[in-house]
């Protein structure tokens, strides 16, 4: 045994099963603050607890770490994976240790990336639809980040993330869009053209729920996208403000094509999924 897999063979034992998932997130997100780890992984622990088993996760090198603003000691970390994580990510997926072709260098080049907020945005998303089910007696079944829905829609769509929400016996499919205004309104419809394809192709319901920056720019994508709807194709919109200020599973979303105020149990009426299809 050399000494490389000496030490994977050192670190396993102390790697648990929420270990696991903190470092298949950190895959998944780029990048994860000690809050999000705390609101998504330890919801039922303090964040002082989160935050000694991420030092841990640090000295055994299986994450990095950096501050956006280094000369700001209350400036939270953002944590990332290092090479020996993105390992132990392949492995616990059933992949070669390189399949990933992770690079450390480029892990932490997130830290000066443009895109650096729109991945943060996103996280507090996830945080934000958690704490949304938990409000209303709901549940967040399955969350896939952008890297997983880039392999698995790619061929039709690039959504930012896909969730299932469970609330009274009823399950939501539904893609998530985290626009942050970069993108043209021209832009956000042509989107919608690769959800089409895919609603027709697996004969689902393809419902898009768009999170945009401002009431105005949610008017605006409203008019725009609102030809694109249909009985598979649902386009359905909220605020950044509005959705984390009155909690993801209130009536916060509208459709593209009626401004009355809806829930995600209400969507989820809207866009029923037949027994035959949850096996499939």
């Amino acid at each position: 045994m050399n000494e490389y897999e000496q030490t994977l063979a050192r670190l396993l034992p102390r790697i648990t099963d929420r270990d696991k998932r903190i470092l298949d997130g950190l895959w998944e997100h780029r990048v994860l603050t000690t809050h999000h780890l705390h609101q998504i992984f330890f919801p039922d622990a303090g964040a002082r607890r989160t935050r000694s088993r991420m030092l841990s996760l640090y000295r055994y090198g299986v994450v990095n770490r950096f501050r956006r603003h280094a000369h700001d000691r209350n400036a939270p970390d953002h944590w990332i994976l290092s090479p020996t994580g993105a390992v132990l990510v392949a492995l616990d997926q059933g992949k070669e240790p390189d399949a990933l072709n992770f690079r450390g260098d480029r892990a932490l080049a997130v830290a000066f990336s443009a895109k650096l907020d729109h991945i943060l945005g996103l996280a507090q998303t996830r945080v934000e639809f958690l704490e949304g089910a938990r409000q209303v007696g709901a549940e967040v079944g399955e969350w896939q980040g952008e890297r997983t829905c880039e392999r698995d829609y790619s061929n039709h769509c690039r959504p930012d993330g896909l969730l299932s929400w469970i609330q009274s016996g009823k399950k939501l499919w539904a893609f998530v869009e985290y626009d942050t205004g970069s993108e043209s309104l021209t832009q956000l419809q042509t989107k919608m053209y690769g959800y089409a394809r895919l609603a027709e192709t697996s004969r689902l319901p393809s419902v898009v729920l768009f999170l945009v920056h401002s009431e105005e720019r949610e008017a605006n994508a409203a008019k725009k996208l609102a030809q694109h709807c249909s009985k598979q194709v649902g386009v359905y919109l909220s605020t950044h403000h509005r959705m984390a200020s009155l909690g993801a599973g209130r009536k916060v979303w509208r459709s593209a094509t009626d401004p009355r105020p809806l829930s995600l149990l209400d969507i989820a009426l809207l866009h029923p999924w037949r027994k035959a299809e949850e096996e499939e």
